[in-house]
């Protein structure tokens, strides 16, 4: 794995909802995987081309609390992942974390949780289930709000994914945006090329916590009108 592409549609409501839900929350990713067969040109002039392998996130689905499809020791709940998720479970291609006050450096219950999720969720290789992780942070003493986020994989043994006597480290995955171009073909119904929005600065939660390109742009088009109605509103009073 090399790569990862995610809308900016996708990933601003995934920011949306740090800086809006009530405590930290947890969720799953939806998308697939593609397969790129990329040219290799040098001075010598000789050519050749190697598979690159590339991940696109269309959606996710956000729980506002942690815990709720695993326990404490990082075992999953299969059968509430089921009910959860549904037919879904086999679009999922991996999942993520959002924290507040917090290093963008993932915990060691969330190396557990990801390699156990991996023995229930089939949607790609267990070596290619990603984990997004996406922390936010207030400078002491000002306003200034810090967002970061990135996104792993571990490869080989739970022993080695928590630093055993053979670690591997985790892969940092480059990420890269489908409304930029380059990468607008995804993975699947075609509906992820969609350009960011970014949300209203007073604007609450919206409702639904499942989420895809096509329904969080009509969502922010809701939010917009709304604010524009209320401002008309109180001009004319």
């Amino acid at each position: 794995m090399s790569s990862i592409a995610i809308p900016g549609a996708v990933f601003s409501s995934l920011v949306f909802h740090l800086k809006n839900a009530p405590s930290d929350s947890e969720g799953f990713l939806y998308g697939g995987m593609r397969t790129h067969h990329v040219e290799n040109i040098t001075d010598t002039q000789s050519s050749g081309t190697r598979e690159e392998k590339k991940l696109y996130v269309e959606s996710f689905v956000c729980f506002p609390e942690r815990f709720k499809f695993y326990d404490h020791y990082g075992r999953p709940h299969t059968e509430r992942i089921k009910a959860l998720l549904g037919d879904d479970m086999k679009r999922v291609i991996g999942w993520f974390s959002c924290r507040r006050n917090s290093t963008n450096r993932p915990s060691m219950r969330e190396k557990v949780v990801h390699r156990r999720l991996t023995s229930c969720l089939t949607g790609v290789p267990c070596e290619d289930f990603l984990f997004g992780l996406v922390t936010e942070m207030v400078v002491e003493g000002s306003m200034v709000h810090s967002t970061d986020y990135s996104f792993h994989n571990w490869i080989g043994t739970l022993q080695a994914a928590l630093g055993g006597k053979h670690p591997t480290p985790p892969s940092v995955l480059q990420v890269s945006s489908t409304s930029e171009g380059g990468d607008s073909e995804p993975a699947g119904d075609g509906h992820s090329t969609l350009p960011a929005l970014p949300p209203h600065p007073n604007s609450l939660l919206p409702p639904p916590l499942l989420l895809n390109p096509t329904t969080t742009q009509n969502k922010f088009r809701e939010l917009g009108r709304t604010h524009a109605t209320t401002d008309a509103v109180r001009t004319t009073v």
